[in-house]
């Protein structure tokens, strides 16, 4: 009996991890657990594989969401207006507690929470998710420069959005190269994710408990023909593209077929 009185007055104090309540609301950094369970993070992969959320959510076993911390609002899964423990998909509702928001929708679902993650989103929870162990964050950085590649935007405007995502994720990775980091993370440069983006994704699909062997079958990939010749480009105009890694500034020229010349 005294071990069961103790155990109830340790959870008392204590709490359950992930869970947040009026009459033990805690400290920064002395929670019991940010969170209840592992999650997963994704940024990047979207605007390198526009189908991306639909095939992840084949393969492994999670509730893959659009951007939960989208400015005009949470993208849930399948488009609904609500989410596990019915979260709403108001942005402004969301922003109210961001922490709270994330803790209950890691907490009210058993299944593991999965969402992307981009420069253009809220940036006010990137410490909290580095700082969080149940997180898992898979990175690759310079994607954001894929969709202004085959953006229709007059070039001046171009490099301004350029040079506001990249000055966004350059923050971002200084949180994630901290000595406080906590979370599990992968970062890939662009360049390599293009290379070889079929070891990329099976990597991430054995590492969240799905079959490495189902990335063979991989989701469609943006044309980054003249990605080259985009980065030169802003380098021209002052700006200097970063965490992109390599790519030739003149794309391969096709092969071509040997004819017997005339003399």
């Amino acid at each position: 009996m005294e071990r069961i009185i103790a155990q109830a007055v340790a959870r008392r104090r204590l709490g359950r991890p992930g869970l947040y309540m009026q009459s033990r609301f805690p400290l920064k950094d002395r929670e019991n657990g940010k969170t209840a369970a592992p999650y997963a993070l994704f940024q990047g992969f979207t605007d390198l594989f526009p189908g991306f959320e639909s095939w992840l959510a084949g393969r492994i076993d999670a509730d893959v969401h659009g951007h939960v911390f989208a400015v005009q609002g949470v993208e849930f899964a399948g488009g609904k207006p609500l989410g596990s423990g019915a979260l709403p998909d108001s942005a402004g509702l969301r922003d109210l507690d961001q922490r709270g928001f994330l803790a209950n929708l890691i907490r009210s679902s058993q299944r593991m929470q999965a969402w992307q993650f981009s420069p253009r989103d809220g940036q006010e929870m990137n410490w909290f998710l580095a700082t969080d162990p149940n997180a898992r964050i898979f990175v690759v950085t310079g994607a954001w420069a894929v969709p202004l590649l085959h953006s229709d935007m007059p070039f001046d405007d171009i490099r301004r959005v350029a040079a506001i995502l990249q000055r966004t994720e350059l923050a971002q990775m200084e949180v994630l190269n901290s000595v406080w980091l906590k979370a599990r993370t992968q970062v890939w440069d662009l360049g390599d994710v293009c290379a070889r983006p079929a070891a990329v994704l099976g990597g991430i699909l054995q590492g969240l408990g799905g079959d490495a062997r189902a990335a063979a079958d991989l989701p469609r990939m943006c044309d980054i023909a003249g990605m080259g010749r985009f980065l030169q480009r802003l380098r021209n105009a002052g700006l200097h593209p970063r965490l992109m890694g390599d790519f030739p500034v003149a794309d391969p020229a096709p092969p071509t077929t040997q004819g017997n010349s005339a003399s």
